[in-house]
């Protein structure tokens, strides 16, 4: 045997299978499944070969067999198949979409810690048999798809476009909801997702790995929750003092989005007290007393934020965008520190932030022109909001705040669409039509940009170029709508 092949592939050749050498799967699964080897796993393979002939086939069974000495190997196939060498392999006549007979190998065989697909191939069954038996893989179990190519083919039910029922087009929507508990704050109450620890594509294959999918929601609400308490008690373990900034913000973080507050200030007051604290931390301390209603704390612990940084806007900034701190912002400090300091760019976007937060409109429009006019970098998403400021206040001034934007941020496709709104607003058509193609060059499905480009060029007469986008953007919005619909009903 070779040295410098994997186990797997040494085995495949010895044995003759075509998932090495015609496809190139085995280094893959090795890397996948070597940590199964020793177990006594039970492996399903659908397709054991060999078609009608009930001799021929199983190359693959008996590669799996070798490979997982301790293993029960299971080969599914729509013919009957008596292969010699079974040690250890068992065979079954039956369909790999067909629920009454995929029900009847759990009962036999209970749960699968490895599943591969190597069936028919066509999307519909390939869909079929995942919904089937992917509720009956053990925690911490593979399934594998291989031949996923076969999607695109027509002479296998598949194709395409987006919107076939193919299996890589449900691939692409169980990618999308991995993350259904951050894109909707919570997962639906049905969704096959929740169970995917891991999605992995690769040339040809598709990997899955079951496991939990249920961390709290990076935007859900503060509540408690099992995967927090973990983290919670590993902080309080490694680090028990917290002494380093970081491990403190961190773990008082989690006990503010686990609902305990209280015990987030107090770690924050103990840091605070130990040596000389950041103005990062000191806002952070400040946000959570205020939110318990701990203004005197609060108070304190912006005015040293204000003292540690001299001529530095970011406590102010910190406070402004935070709706607990405003009441306590000050003001009058606010305008000594702003103008004790370099009158750059920079400082006047962000001092109009600060003045925009607290509503001032007039102030942060007079700051955000000071910035814009100035040479020197800005940050992109602050030009934004001074640029749609002054697009909602009628201000000639959102000309040079868009374009000063759209070179800091030169593919975001939001951003042209919002600049492209504005020009159409200002009857500047062809402008605006500029621009909408700029945001479908860089997102050629956005609806949003699809109706825009529509408006503009039935109202410039282009009726039949209109009706055409008017018509693309219908069409991808039901899409959205279709897989938003696809992602609840899980």
């Amino acid at each position: 045997m070779d040295d410098s092949l994997d186990p797997l592939s040494q085995l495949a050749i010895a044995r003759g299978t075509d998932k090495f050498g015609v496809h190139f799967y085995t280094p893959h699964y090795h890397r996948w499944l070597h940590r199964f080897r020793d177990r006594p796993v039970t492996v399903l393979e659908i397709g054991v070969g060999g078609y009608h002939d009930p001799h021929v086939g199983g190359a693959s069974l008996r590669m799996w067999r070798d490979y997982f000495p301790n293993g029960v190997i299971v080969g599914v196939d729509l013919f009957d198949k008596r292969l010699s060498d079974a040690e250890r392999i068992e065979t079954r006549r039956g369909s790999q979409a067909d629920p009454a007979f995929v029900a009847a190998l759990v009962d036999e065989f209970g749960r699968f810690d490895i599943v591969v697909d190597d069936g028919s191939h066509r999307s519909a069954d390939v869909i079929a048999s995942f919904e089937l038996l992917f509720p009956h893989l053990a925690d911490g179990g593979i399934y594998i798809v291989e031949d996923a190519s076969s999607s695109y083919w027509r002479s296998f039910g598949g194709g395409e476009g987006d919107r076939l029922p193919t299996s890589m087009n449900y691939a692409k929507a169980l990618f999308d909801a991995i993350d259904d508990a951050d894109r909707m704050g919570r997962f639906p109450q049905v969704s096959k997702a929740r169970d995917i620890r891991v999605l992995s594509r690769l040339r040809n294959l598709l990997i899955v790995e079951k496991g939990r999918n249920d961390d709290p929601a990076t935007r859900g609400p503060s509540v408690a929750h099992p995967t927090r308490d973990v983290a919670i008690a590993a902080y309080e373990r490694v680090a028990p003092t917290a002494e380093d900034e970081n491990a403190i913000l961190m773990l008082s973080g989690l006990l503010e989005r686990s609902g305990r507050p209280c015990e987030a200030l107090a770690r924050l007051e103990r840091r605070v007290a130990l040596r000389p604290p950041s103005t990062r931390l000191l806002v952070a301390t400040a946000r959570v007393a205020a939110a318990l209603g701990e203004f005197h704390v609060a108070r304190a612990r912006l005015a040293a934020a204000v003292e540690a940084v001299s001529d530095d806007l970011s406590p102010f900034a910190f406070a402004a965008g935070e709706e607990r701190l405003r009441d306590i912002f000050d003001a009058a400090r606010f305008e000594e520190v702003f103008a004790a300091g370099e009158d750059s760019g920079r400082r006047r976007l962000e001092a109009g932030m600060v003045r925009l937060a607290l509503g001032d409109e007039d102030g942060a429009a007079y700051d955000f022109a000071e910035a814009i006019g100035r040479p020197g970098p800005l940050a992109a998403a602050s030009l934004a909001v001074a640029a749609d400021l002054f697009a909602r206040r009628g201000d000639f001034r959102a000309a040079a705040a868009f374009a000063r934007a759209t070179e800091a941020a030169p593919h975001d496709a939001d951003l042209r669409l919002r600049l492209a709104t504005w020009l159409a607003g200002r009857g500047e058509a062809e402008s605006a039509e500029d621009e909408v193609d700029r945001a479908l060059a860089l997102a050629p499905h956005h609806p949003r940009a699809l109706l825009l480009r529509a408006e503009i060029l039935f109202d410039a007469g282009r009726f039949e170029e209109a009706f055409s986008a008017h018509k693309r953007a219908r069409e991808e919005m039901a899409r959205a709508v279709g897989r938003m619909r696809k992602r609840n009903r899980g």
